[in-house]
């Protein structure tokens, strides 16, 4: 828990953090501090107030596939602050997309220290590794991501370091109830990845087909937004 003073003492050590929980948690931080602000302090809350504003418009515009406006947005942020940085996964996402691959490595790799177990954030560092030094370079690169426990993850991870194949994802999923939600995140998770991994090998058909049937599912969030964007965005799948 981050207490008043803190924030007030800190405001932008405060924002990293906060800024990537969403704008509730903004909110009622800011309005927190605006309670016990001076005049003179009234400038920290401007700053923040930016700062949020650029991360979620960065964030409308990658889910819109507005790939340079959210490159331009989420830069301000890491501009601004900071010590937002290694939280800007989203940055590192629309890099990719943009053809920034030194880039979008070097901030997967940033993400890796406050997220050291997601399985997704070691896909896209490999993704970005691939386009630029191909697959081999990019396996060698690989980033550790221990314990992630949603499924298929561990069976993701297998398959683009290199000791898995697509039939150890298929059969994870399979073993989630038919019909649940649990399995229908992890069949979407299954097919954007599967896809991801297609493209990145230079599998035009097999890369069209799985983000297809990702693009297909609703409800997803931000990744489902993304995974639409992937679609109509990399050259080989592309309508």
């Amino acid at each position: 828990m981050i207490r008043r003073s803190q924030f007030a003492s800190e405001p932008q050590r405060f924002l990293a953090s906060a800024i990537l929980c969403g704008g509730l948690v903004m909110a009622l931080a800011l309005r927190v501090h605006a309670q016990d602000a001076s005049p003179q302090e009234s400038s920290g809350d401007k700053d923040s107030a930016s700062i949020q504003e650029d991360f979620d418009r960065g964030v409308e515009a990658l889910r819109k596939g507005k790939i340079q406006e959210a490159l331009q947005r989420l830069d301000r942020v890491a501009e601004k602050s900071p010590a937002s940085v290694p939280h800007l996964w989203q940055r590192g996402i629309a890099q990719y997309l943009a053809g920034e691959y030194k880039a979008g490595r070097l901030q997967f790799e940033q993400h890796r220290v406050v997220n050291p177990s997601d399985v997704e954030n070691a896909t896209w560092h490999f993704l970005c590794v691939a386009a630029e030094e191909g697959v081999d370079a990019a396996r060698k690169a690989f980033l550790p991501a221990p314990q992630d426990s949603r499924v298929p993850q561990a069976e993701i991870y297998a398959l683009y370091q290199g000791t898995g194949d697509r039939e150890g994802i298929e059969r994870a999923v399979a073993k989630l109830p038919e019909g649940s939600a649990a399995r229908r995140t992890a069949r979407f998770y299954a097919d954007l990845y599967l896809g991801l991994y297609a493209h990145a090998l230079g599998n035009k058909d097999e890369a069209k087909k799985y983000l297809d049937a990702a693009a297909a599912v609703t409800g997803m969030n931000v990744m489902g937004d993304v995974a639409r964007v992937c679609r109509d965005t990399l050259p080989e799948t592309a309508r």
